[in-house]
């Protein structure tokens, strides 16, 4: 239900509020980080919070927090601190085979499908802040 909310308010500002685009964006990326209290950001460079968090579970945080919910393999890998590289690796392969990931035909990018969303929002968050 937060998150609907948070959506939706999102949404609005986006349609409604006649200011700078830059001052909007930066808003709303506002407003959507106080959905993953699990993440800081510090000068566009996300960090999870958790250190429990598997190699999966790390991933498809950091792919639902990304714009447009797509990051580089590269990336990923250079992002997810909690996990070793293979790890890593290993993750993005299984997550591809489930479907909660895919390529997008960009070299190397993955991005979040419908399915890694729900899990992450119906599992990896409400685990992580018990």
């Amino acid at each position: 239900m937060v998150h609907a909310g948070k959506w939706i308010f999102a949404e609005f500002l986006r349609l409604a509020w006649n200011a700078d685009r830059k001052v909007i964006a930066e808003t709303i990326a506002d407003i959507i980080q106080l959905e993953h209290s699990l993440i800081h950001e510090l000068d566009g460079t996300p960090l999870i919070l958790d250190q429990s968090v598997s190699a999966p579970e790390e991933i498809l945080l950091l792919l639902n927090h990304a714009e447009g919910h797509k990051i580089s393999k590269d990336k990923l890998t250079q992002l997810a601190k909690n996990n070793t590289p293979k790890s890593v690796a290993t993750a993005i392969s299984r997550l591809t085979t489930s479907n909660e990931i895919r390529t997008t035909g960009v070299a190397g990018e993955v991005a979040l499908t419908p399915k890694g969303q729900k899990r992450v929002i119906e599992k990896v968050i409400p685990k992580l802040k018990r």
